[in-house]
């Protein structure tokens, strides 16, 4: 951490490094993201208002580029789901079979 950047920025950077690296595990990347957006509307109204702007548009901007990223990716996937060949029955070994 930078001399001149409070823990407050820091901790968004962080959150938003985390979040925008695993968007992808269920969605909990995007809590990430919104726990940056937060440190960023919270920073400013500290000393540094300019890096805090930038850490909330940062965050809001790569949110709804990794919120796109899954919502196609999940479209795709449900897409490959529904095509997929589905067996008719189900067969059951002779030896449970009773007459």
């Amino acid at each position: 951490m930078s001399p001149q950047e409070g823990p407050l920025l820091s901790r968004g950077s962080w959150c938003l490094i985390v979040g925008v690296f695993t968007s992808w595990l269920l969605g909990i990347g995007l809590l990430f993201i919104l726990a940056a957006a937060i440190f960023g509307f919270a920073g400013l109204f500290r000393p540094r208002p300019l890096q805090s702007f930038m850490l909330l548009t940062a965050s809001i901007v790569l949110g709804f580029f990794c919120a796109h990223i899954a919502a196609v990716t999940g479209i795709y996937a449900d897409n490959a789901f529904r095509s997929a060949p589905v067996s008719d029955h189900a067969t059951a070994s002779p030896s449970t079979q009773r007459r």
